[in-house]
Parts: C-alpha cells; structure tokens; sequence
C-alpha cells in the first residue's frame, strides 16, 4: 500500500520530464529561467536550509524525507540535469 503513492508520484514526474526534454533550451535566458525555477523549487522542498540561508518564507515546515519524496526529489534534479546536459552550448 505505501509503494502507490511512489509509483503514482514517479508516474507524474516522468510526464513531466518528458515535456520538459521535448523542448531543450538554448539560450542563456532559458538557462537563466531553469536556474530561477530550481532555486525557488529547492527553498520549498528543502525549508530549513531556506531558513538557515535567510529566507523564512517556510519557517513553520520541516523537509519531508519520506521515500517517495526523496524519490520524486531525486527524479526532478536528474531530469533537470538531463535538460542542461542537453542544452546546445556552442554555435
């Protein structure tokens, strides 16, 4: 029963990976634009360490370390990983 949740959020991660890998970006404001988003994703998955590093916007929670979300956290870094490693970078 704890596996469906894993498997659901891991079957909503990789529908949104794969649209994510359909349009790779190319230009330094895209770059620019994955960089903001993943800043503002890691301070809301990762609240103390936003806490500790000023932003108190998330002072009342705590990280969430259950295995499906440290899963679906793992899946997020490695598509956005795959998206830069993708990104054309000479001309």
């Amino acid at each position: 029963m704890k596996m469906v949740p894993l498997f659901l959020a891991a079957a909503i991660l990789m529908s949104f990976t794969s649209s994510i890998t359909a349009q790779t970006p190319s230009t330094p404001t895209e770059l620019r634009r994955l960089a903001d988003d993943y800043y503002r994703w890691r301070n809301e998955n990762y609240p103390v360490l936003s806490s500790d590093s000023g932003l108190h916007t998330w002072d009342n929670k705590l990280t969430n370390y259950s295995l499906s979300t440290i899963l679906t956290r793992r899946l997020h870094v490695k598509s956005l990983l795959a998206t830069v490693g993708n990104m054309q970078t000479s001309e």
